[in-house]
């Protein structure tokens, strides 16, 4: 037991140090991916790292899965413990093991980011079946490298069908709708409501809706109303994204005051999965 903790404190300790030396950026990208390399051959990591001058991209590859990325001290800290791991991690963290998809299910995931919750997901659903919705372009750009799917778009959910002002930050992936604290810049950005989406998709029923929108979760579910029974499982992000306030009270009782109940929380971050009592075990609306 004493011998598993050292190993972890130390293995801490190898981390945060690699951090603060990729935050540093006096050394060239290759280097320090050559010593991320090394050391996840000392932590017998199958993952590995490499630098992409050309498109100004780093890159991460274990077995079949690989990953690319913008940020070399975020992408880093996210795969160094394999990509894999990080697939699980951020699947559980929604509380999804507590879903049976099916192959055919349909996964709409708001605020995709780099794609990471297809990891695991394209394990269990259709590759096709996984829709990624990413405002922000330099996001974007990598979700369409890592996720191998049709359905990948770039715009915002919201209450209506508009153009808004968006907020960058994706250093930190705090970009938003709702202005951050630190962001980098702004642009205009498309966003259309979420019940408009689904109508112009053809969708019928959506197993699971993955929401993450930094601070702006109750303008999207205010924009999905009337599609809302196809939803049979909601899971949500409420953190401190919103003048540093959670959203998790509001998006509770929005979803509970329409016949969702709350399944699970994963309390660090405030992910919360909740199911629609409407729709039994079979994925079909009750009478």
């Amino acid at each position: 037991m004493k011998e598993k903790r050292l190993i972890q404190y130390i293995s801490i300790l190898i981390n945060i140090s690699l951090d603060k030396l990729q935050l540093k950026k006096f050394l060239p990208n290759r280097l320090l991916m050559n010593i991320e390399n090394i050391i996840c051959f000392i932590r017998r990591k199958k993952v590995r790292f490499k630098f992409l001058p050309e498109e100004s991209l780093f890159f991460a590859k274990e077995g079949n899965e690989e990953k690319y990325f913008i940020n070399l001290a975020r992408g880093c800290w996210l795969y160094r413990d394999g990509i894999e791991t990080r697939g699980e991690f951020i699947f559980n963290s929604y509380c999804l093991h507590h879903i049976n998809f099916a192959e055919s299910d349909i996964v709409i995931d708001c605020g995709a980011n780099a794609g990471d919750l297809s990891i695991t997901l394209n394990k269990i659903i259709s590759k096709n079946n996984y829709f990624a919705v990413e405002p922000n372009p330099e996001d974007f750009k990598i979700l369409k490298l890592n996720v191998k799917s049709e359905n990948i778009f770039n715009f915002a959910f919201g209450e209506n069908n508009e153009t808004k002002e968006f907020w960058i930050s994706t250093k930190d992936a705090d970009s938003s709708l709702f202005k951050p604290e630190k962001y980098e810049g702004s642009i205009d950005v498309v966003v259309k409501r979420m019940d408009s989406f689904i109508r112009e998709q053809k969708i019928q029923k959506i197993k699971l809706l993955k929401l993450e929108a930094e601070g702006y979760e109750p303008e999207v579910l205010s924009g999905l109303v009337d599609e809302l029974h196809r939803f049979e499982y909601i899971a949500i992000d409420g953190g401190y994204e919103r003048n540093k306030e959670q959203t998790f009270s509001d998006i509770s009782n929005f979803l509970i005051s329409r016949n969702f109940e709350m399944v699970d929380i994963f309390q660090p971050w405030l992910r919360c999965l909740f199911k629609n009592t409407k729709i039994n075990s079979c994925g079909k609306n009750k009478q």
